[in-house]
């Protein structure tokens, strides 16, 4: 049998937790069986990282500043390993 293409879900973060505690639960169910989730802290003032950091399935990377919103979606795709990268913001509404 072989193994599907690895996705990358790719997520952008800036003072989100809220929100990333209302969509990462739902991107963690997801049933697609091989996907790999990263989401990158643009310096947050809030406690997004140490949420994140709970989560050992999710590869969680911080910058030591803000780097704005396109670089900081150029950093999470050159850390990406999925033949397929899904870049989405944290303020998205999934659910």
């Amino acid at each position: 049998m072989n193994t599907p293409p690895l996705i990358t879900v790719a997520i952008l973060n800036y003072n989100g937790l809220n929100l990333l505690k209302q969509n990462i639960p739902f991107i963690l169910d997801l049933t697609y069986p091989n996907k790999e989730i990263i989401v990158l802290d643009n310096n947050s003032r809030d406690k997004s990282t140490a949420y994140l950091k709970t989560i050992k399935t999710i590869t969680t990377l911080e910058n030591k500043r803000n780097t704005g919103l396109s670089k900081g979606k150029n950093l999470l795709v050159k850390e990406a390993h999925g033949e397929f990268i899904l870049l989405i913001d944290n303020d998205i509404q999934l659910p």
